[in-house]
């Protein structure tokens, strides 16, 4: 019977804390681990570059782990090609912030992917028609939700189409489908499609079972999509 592999503890460990510690960063690949790496990763390969592909699972399963070895798969495969070309970034991950008063903040999100691609002026965005917002604008658009997130969704699309990363990974996805009354769920998943299709990048949404409610909007979300189950 084949076991999963276990990254080995080192040789030589000096103390027994040290014992301890390294027992606690020990990681045991179950089988159902392995193989959905590898679905998620070829499906990355296969996909189209404005698809939107699915991880999901209950809580606790491995979903963190998960993704930490497909982005160490990523940055590997990447390598070379950084070398050569200095603008591009090898991946985005950023974890979605968790809603606020019970809706989730897209202008949160965007700034935390721009952070990410150590984008400067973070503050200083355009709104959707390409105008510059000076800075007696700012208050305005700090008050204005959608101007706010109009700036902020162009300045994500136009960076992650220059810097052509292979893949933006979104954790704890499910806060996205978390909206006020009022509010259509299909909204959420359109942006997300928007900067799918503006920026060619595809997005990996890893989350719980609450994911399922965005994928199964409609059938255009399901035939860009795949999934991936632990």
């Amino acid at each position: 019977m084949a076991t999963a592999p276990v990254e080995t503890m080192p040789r030589h460990v000096q103390s027994v804390e040290e014992k301890v510690e390294v027992f606690r960063d020990l990681r045991v690949l179950h089988p159902r681990l392995i193989e959905a790496e590898e679905q998620l990763m070829a499906a990355l390969h296969d996909c189209p570059r404005n698809s939107i592909l699915y991880l999901y699972g209950p809580s606790g399963v491995g979903k963190t782990t998960l993704r930490e070895k497909v982005e160490r798969r990523i940055l590997k495969e990447a390598a070379e090609e950084l070398a050569r070309n200095k603008g591009k970034i090898a991946l985005v991950s950023v974890e979605a912030p968790s809603p606020d008063a019970g809706t989730f903040k897209w202008r949160e999100h965007f700034k935390g992917i721009l952070q990410c691609l150590d984008e400067p002026l973070i503050d200083l965005r355009v709104d959707h028609t390409g105008s510059k917002l000076a800075a007696g604008m700012l208050l305005a658009a700090n008050n204005n939700a959608r101007v706010a997130v109009a700036a902020y969704q162009t300045s994500v699309t136009t960076a992650l189409r220059f810097r052509q990363p292979i893949a933006l990974i979104t954790d704890e996805a499910q806060h996205i489908a978390k909206v006020v009354s009022g509010r259509r769920l299909v909204d959420q998943l359109d942006v997300i499609k928007s900067v799918a299709n503006g920026s060619n990048t595809p997005h990996i949404l890893v989350g719980t079972y609450e994911l399922l409610g965005l994928r199964n909007l409609n059938g255009q979300a399901a035939r860009r999509s795949a999934r991936g189950l632990l």
